[in-house]
């Protein structure tokens, strides 16, 4: 069986022919085995899908054969799924705050929103369960506004603790792009909350960018216009595509935590974050660093050059009465700035 499913992705492998055009395509296989999986056709097939999935989430264009692990994974799931229905109504979510260091001036820049997941039966929730379930289920439009509204209103009161220009980034959803309600809830956001559109800051990712569609760059381009801030994040963990750092009007360009991770000992992270570095100042783009744990690390990245970076080394997300007292202790040491003033930890 395994030997058949190996010829099968061998074989889409290989371009189609249609109508003398070359085509591209993959194939998913999920196996299951009866009797050892099931006992009888639908379980069978229920089982084959699982396994297909699973197939699907390892990269694409393999097969995968049924266990008992993705039957409880399966179970888990739909356990959290029916938890998340009624996550935002049950004011469950929450936001924690992780400080933007500026490295050359020695002073907080401003802070990145991050979704935060309790529940009174499963606990606390890691995004990356949580987050593509929101997604899948169509969720994440309802729950990107929240985070919106109330990212907006946690930097309004940011301002008044500090004469210089505190960004909010907020992560958003490709989902959010497609539902075509974005600008809409963006102003809305910034309307209630009074935060003027140049303190917002806009996280997206590469495959946004990537949709075959006008649509991504005609909502970045009016965002644009209005003075807000577009950041690409995870840099360098994607396609990476060069074209679209010069199609898109972006302004912030953030390097991956995993090329921060192991820079003290592997020379080709160095080099590619050397690359990447010089690659965005020549197009004009800020550079945000994230997952700096070490002085090493900073100090690599000092002498690369950059200014804003974020990371356990400095501060780990914390919650909104957390960083307000950060900026509130600053300020009273210095009035009218939001020097940073914690302890390095070591």
């Amino acid at each position: 069986m395994e030997i058949v499913a190996c010829k099968l992705v061998s074989i889409f492998n290989k371009p189609l022919w249609v109508e003398s055009r070359e085509i591209y395509t993959t194939v998913n296989i999920g196996i299951s085995v009866y009797p050892d999986d099931g006992q009888t056709v639908d379980h069978i097939m229920q089982y084959a899908d699982m396994a297909m999935y699973h197939a699907k989430e390892n990269g694409r264009n393999t097969y995968r054969f049924f266990s008992n692990e993705m039957c409880q994974a399966s179970e888990e799931r739909m356990l959290i799924a029916g938890h998340l229905r009624h996550a935002l109504d049950n004011d469950e979510l929450s936001l924690a705050f992780q400080p933007k260091i500026d490295i050359i001036n020695n002073r907080i820049v401003g802070a990145e929103a991050l979704l935060r997941w309790n529940n009174p039966v499963l606990g606390n929730i890691p995004t990356n369960k949580f987050i593509p379930l929101a997604e899948e289920m169509g969720f994440i439009e309802k729950i990107g506004t929240w985070v919106l509204e109330a990212s907006c209103r946690e930097a309004r009161k940011w301002q008044k603790l500090s004469v210089k220009k505190l960004h909010v980034a907020v992560n958003i959803s490709p989902q959010q792009f497609r539902a075509g309600t974005l600008l809409d809830a963006v102003d809305q956001a910034l309307k209630s909350s009074g935060l003027p559109p140049e303190w917002l800051e806009l996280e997206i990712t590469e495959s946004l960018l990537l949709q075959d569609t006008h649509k991504p760059i005609e909502t970045l381009n009016t965002l644009h216009q209005r003075n807000i801030c577009l950041a690409l994040d995870d840099f360098g963990t994607g396609y990476s595509s060069l074209s679209y750092l010069k199609q898109f009007p972006l302004q912030v360009l953030k390097i991956d935590r995993s090329f921060i991770h192991d820079l003290v000992d592997n020379k080709n992270d160095r080099t590619l974050i050397k690359a990447i570095i010089a690659m965005a100042y020549s197009l004009n783009l800020e550079i945000v660093t994230e997952g700096v744990e070490n002085k090493q690390q900073l100090k690599f990245l000092q002498q690369c050059g950059v200014s804003i970076v974020q990371g356990f080394l400095f501060s780990p997300p914390v919650t909104a009465d957390e960083f307000r007292k950060m900026l509130l202790v600053d300020a009273e040491k210095e009035p009218g700035t939001a020097k940073l003033s914690m302890v390095i930890n070591t």
